[in-house]
C-alpha cells in the first residue's frame, strides 16, 4: 500500500464443532466460601447442578510443604461437595474422575 499498489489481503477464521469427547467438558467448577466453609460446585453450561459426579481433590498447605489428596468424593443433587474450612491451604485442585457415577 505504501507504494500506491493494490495488495490482496486475506483473513481466515475456523472453529471446530463437536470436538468435546467427554461430557464433563461442558461443566464449570466453582469454589465458594460460605461463612468460612468452602463448597465446590459443579454446574452445567446453563447453571444446572451436576449430581453424581466423582471428583478427587488435591490440597496444598502453606506450612506443611506437601500435597494432600482426598478420597473420591461425589457431588450431591445440588452439584456440591462440602470441603470445610480449608485453613492454611493455598491451592485446591479438582480432578473429575467420572461423570454420572461411571
Amino acid at each position: 500500500m505504501t507504494k500506491g499498489e493494490k495488495e490482496k489481503f486475506r483473513s481466515n477464521y475456523s472453529y471446530s464443532l463437536n470436538n468435546h469427547k467427554d461430557s464433563h467438558q461442558f461443566f464449570e467448577y466453582y469454589l465458594r466460601n460460605i461463612k468460612g466453609e468452602y463448597v465446590f460446585y459443579m454446574l452445567g453450561k446453563n447453571g444446572e447442578a451436576q449430581d453424581d459426579i466423582n471428583v478427587t481433590f488435591q490440597f496444598e498447605h502453606f506450612y506443611m510443604g506437601k500435597s494432600f489428596y482426598s478420597p473420591q468424593l461425589t457431588t450431591d443433587p445440588e452439584g456440591k461437595v462440602y470441603l470445610g474450612p480449608l485453613e492454611g491451604m493455598y491451592r485446591v485442585r479438582a480432578t473429575v474422575n467420572s461423570t454420572k457415577g461411571q
